[in-house]
């Protein structure tokens, strides 16, 4: 998968993600977004310190200081438990800790708040792949490109993954 951040990037215009930088097709996706939840009820300096906590995790992330990014992200999950993001980012900083098991957990609970987010399926199936689970893996990618049919990383690493079970013909389709 790709880490996106760049400008250039067309899944920020859709509002999914701020950009994309190549780099290893094992790399799970960060997201960023302007309004983390709808905050029904909740005041604005409340929004406003989730926000920060989310802006700040992925500072910490793009350092590689993932131990403070987890607890920024789990501060704005405290905050607003409804926040999807929240949970596939915190995720991003497992899978960088090579915590399979806790990454598939938020990425699942991030498919929960938002069952048509392909970035958080394409994520697990990255965290069941490094697992060996490449079944499981397969799935969440075809998952993710029924999703958005233009997410090229996650064709690209569902390829990767029929390799891997031999299946060369499903591999290059």
């Amino acid at each position: 998968l790709c880490l996106h951040w760049c400008s250039s990037c067309p899944r920020q215009e859709r509002g999914r993600t701020k950009g994309t930088t190549a780099t290893s097709q094992q790399m799970p996706t960060v997201k960023v977004v302007a309004n983390p939840s709808k905050g029904d009820g909740m005041p604005e300096s409340v929004q406003e310190t989730v926000r920060t906590h989310l802006d700040h995790g992925r500072a910490c992330l793009d350092k590689g200081k993932y131990d403070d990014a987890i607890a920024d992200y789990t501060k704005a999950i405290g905050l607003d438990p409804n926040v999807a993001i929240a949970y596939t980012n915190r995720g991003v900083a497992y899978w960088k800790k090579s915590e399979y098991d806790r990454a598939i957990a938020d990425y699942t609970e991030a498919i929960a708040l938002d069952p048509n987010d392909a970035i958080a399926y394409s994520n697990r199936g990255a965290a069941y792949k490094k697992k060996g689970e490449v079944d499981r893996a397969i799935a969440d990618y075809t998952k993710a490109v029924a999703l958005d049919l233009n997410y090229a990383n996650a064709y690209a690493n569902r390829g990767l993954a029929y390799y891997v079970e031999g299946d060369f013909d499903l591999a290059i389709a």
